[in-house]
């Protein structure tokens, strides 16, 4: 009987190809091709991405950390890629009606990478997590999401609140873990004592004429 790919996991086929091209890379580095890295960056990169963002969420620290690990791979190994290359292996998603409801769209994207000076042929290097942010491709979405979600994961296992958490309370909200004192300042608990949040003052700037 031949297996759907639907009743495999996804991560356990990406995993695997992510493993075949390393290997197979690292196996010409070895024979003397000082070129194999840069002719396969586009596959490793493409397959460690999906396996990214199918990995399923381990309730353990240590597992956690490894996949963060992972994620800031892929992140550093992104930043050898051309501009080209990117846009090649990651297409900008064709949805052009961003203004209309206020969200990002390929024009967007367009706009934002013209506006930080990438050309084609140049290398993304330390502009890789600021285009992580603005580049309307669903897998690099997810990819941006996995990578706060897993950081928010490591925090909590060490005790502090998750990033979402934390930037609510900066921004004066009340939430589940923490609370304020009498001039507004959130706090959360950390081994039984109160950790500062460092807060969003701005809202609360007045206007000088």
């Amino acid at each position: 009987m031949t297996v759907k790919p639907s009743e495999k996991s996804k991560f356990e086929l990406y995993n695997a190809a992510y493993l075949r091209v390393l290997d197979t890379t690292l196996t010409e580095l070895n024979a003397g091709d000082e070129q194999a890295t840069l002719r396969n960056i586009e596959k490793i990169i493409w397959y460690g991405v999906k396996r990214i963002i199918t990995m399923p969420e381990y309730k353990d620290y240590e597992l956690t950390v490894s996949d963060f690990q992972s994620i800031c791979s892929i992140k550093s190994l992104m930043e050898c890629m051309t501009l080209k290359q990117f846009m090649t292996t990651f297409p900008i998603e064709k949805t052009y009606d961003g203004e209309r409801w206020g969200v990002k769209d390929y024009y967007y994207t367009v706009n934002y990478i013209k506006d930080i000076g990438l050309n084609p042929q140049d290398e993304l290097g330390e502009h890789t997590l600021e285009l992580l942010t603005a580049y309307m491709n669903p897998d690099i979405h997810n990819l941006y999401v996995k990578s706060l979600t897993t950081m928010s994961a490591i925090r909590r296992y060490e005790g502090h609140l998750g990033l979402f958490e934390e930037f609510m309370a900066s921004e004066g909200h009340g939430t589940t873990n923490t609370f304020k004192d009498q001039t507004g300042q959130a706090y959360y608990v950390r081994d039984g004592r109160p950790e500062k949040i460092k807060m969003n003052n701005k809202n609360h700037l007045k206007v000088v004429k």
